[in-house]
């Protein structure tokens, strides 16, 4: 009898003493008007690391918070970038680079003239394009010492049409850290 019972509590505490098994875990939110959706198979939830890579992301970039870093910068209020802004401008210049600035992170004149940035219900005139012209120029901008210099202290980044493609690769990183590989992330359509 007494062996049963140390076979069976042998049994109990092996049982018990097993790794948690991974399962899909889901995750989604609509942050900053863009909506989310990401699945993992991991054996926990990571959805507080992955809101607090959000926050830190919309922190860095957003340009409607008025306490995040490119609001700073656009403002010519004197601020120390993150790792967030300066990944993200610099591959901001390099595609402005390579496609002789078709792409321009300093666009946002022009985006707002049309009314899809902060300002809206102005009449588009060759005089209003040709101002705005004048604050875009993607070579007008570069990091020193961890600072935006802007040749024009009017000149405004915009960082958005990398923004949704970029979130995706932190929270893949995340990922990749905990050493999940099966997953599927998507943010405002763009998907790794």
């Amino acid at each position: 009898m007494k062996r049963v019972i140390t076979y069976i509590t042998t049994a109990l505490l092996l049982i018990g003493c097993t790794a948690p098994q991974a399962q899909y875990q889901y995750t989604e939110g609509y942050e900053l008007h863009t909506p989310y959706h990401i699945k993992y198979n991991h054996t926990k939830p990571l959805h507080n690391e992955i809101k607090n890579i959000l926050q830190e992301y919309y922190h860095s970039v957003n340009a409607f918070d008025s306490t995040s870093i490119i609001s700073h910068v656009n403002r010519n209020i004197p601020i120390e970038l993150d790792t967030i802004f300066v990944n993200m401008f610099n591959k901001a210049i390099e595609v402005s680079n390579a496609t002789d600035g078709l792409f321009d992170v300093t666009c946002a004149p022009l985006i707002n003239l049309w009314g899809f940035g902060f300002k809206s219900g102005q009449p588009v005139t060759e005089e209003s394009i040709e101002q705005a012209k004048k604050l875009v120029g993607y070579q007008k901008v570069r990091i020193e010492n961890n600072h935006i210099v802007k040749e024009n202290p009017d000149m405004l980044i915009n960082l958005s049409a990398l923004g949704d493609g970029y979130s995706c690769d932190l929270i893949a990183s995340l990922f990749d850290r905990h050493g999940i590989q099966d997953y599927c992330i998507e943010i405002g359509g763009e998907i790794v």
